[in-house]
């Protein structure tokens, strides 16, 4: 596992619940756990002596009288049940340290309330479950000693973290988990909301992340550029906008929203040029031509203003009191066509 970071943190109920399900509740459940494990062993050791046993009398069963017969199984059982009391005794001696040990081990780490948390990226291996998602492992190396970790659904660029505490010389894992990383998708969620509380440098922060994460997301430059062009930053928008359209070369509002930032910049050449294929893509843009209309006001070509002023006026841009006082339009104001259109399209929105 590469770029490791382990930090200490406090137990949760959940550890502690899984250490004592493993090392015993209490005292006495320690005692019963370690009889319950010793009788399984018994059992294992009554079963294979009582098939042998079966064996050897099958064999010479017809060697033996009934009595001798009686005798013999008698003896045997005997044997049996000696030899099962005798290792259940040894066994038990032998797991009932080691269990209480153990217990106590934990009940020290409970007492300390701390953990360890590994945290970094795994490397894959090779299994790959039918989701998609891979087995993933990693070897982390401690003050306390070297450990080999793995879990299950990992994705390519997920970064995997264990929890873990040593209980005696035992490690014992708590928790093994794949954490995903946010995709692009998530930071332009979070930075579309960002940009709608006008927290425009937290936006651009955001969508920088997802074209970290995305080099190609025509989105995520789209919406920095807007975030930048809010905060009056309108080189970088026009190369936000510029990368956005070389990777969606369809989109309109880009082209328009670029229109916008080239005209704050007063490019008003580059901004109609932009202006011009953002209505080319979606002639409904009214605002579009509206900034044409201002645009070839500030150069001084009226004609072409006032043409523009009725493309938006005709398209259903109806601001009108943007018309009577915005200064771009001063060079066209005075002008009887002016007069005429708006008079003619504000009738028109009256009637309408």
């Amino acid at each position: 596992m590469n770029q490791n970071e382990e930090k200490t943190l406090p137990l949760e109920q959940r550890d502690i619940d899984l250490l004592k399900e493993q090392y015993g509740k209490d005292f006495l459940d320690v005692i019963w756990r370690a009889i319950s494990q010793t009788m399984l062993i018994a059992i294992v050791i009554f079963a294979v002596i009582l098939l042998i046993e079966i064996i050897i009398f099958i064999a010479n069963f017809n060697e033996k009288t009934g009595e001798e017969r009686v005798e013999m199984m008698t003896d045997m059982l005997v044997l049996n049940l000696f030899v099962t009391v005798f290792g259940f005794i040894v066994f038990f001696l032998m797991q009932i340290p080691r269990q209480i040990a153990s217990y106590f081990s934990m009940q020290s780490v409970i007492a300390k309330n701390a953990k360890r948390r590994i945290t970094g990226r795994a490397s894959l291996g090779d299994f790959m479950g039918d989701d998609g998602t891979y087995s993933a492992y990693w070897e982390v190396k401690t003050d306390a000693g070297t450990y080999n970790f793995s879990t299950l659904n990992c994705k390519d660029g997920d970064v995997a973290q264990v929890d873990f505490v040593k209980v005696g010389k035992e490690t014992v894992v708590l928790a093994s988990e794949p954490i995903p990383l946010p995709d692009a998708a998530a930071y332009i969620k979070r930075g579309n909301s960002a940009f709608q509380a006008k927290n425009f440098k937290a936006a651009v922060a955001d969508f920088t992340q997802a074209i970290n994460l995305d080099p190609r997301n025509a989105i995520a430059y789209h919406n920095r550029g807007s975030a930048r062009y809010c905060l009056g930053e309108y080189n970088e928008a026009i190369a936000d906008f510029t990368k956005a359209l070389e990777l969606n070369p369809k989109d309109a509002e880009a082209y328009s929203h670029r229109a916008g930032a080239k005209f704050q910049s007063k490019d008003y050449n580059g901004a109609i040029a932009d202006y011009i294929k953002a209505t080319e893509l979606d002639p409904s843009l009214n605002s579009a031509y509206y900034f044409i209309c201002r645009s070839y006001s500030l150069l001084g070509q009226k004609e072409k203003a006032l043409q523009y002023l009725q493309k938006a006026l005709e398209t259903g841009y109806d601001d009108f009191e943007s018309l009577a006082s915005n200064v771009d339009l001063n060079n066209i104001r005075a002008l009887p066509l002016f007069e005429k259109l708006v008079d003619e399209f504000k009738a028109k929105r009256a009637k309408s």
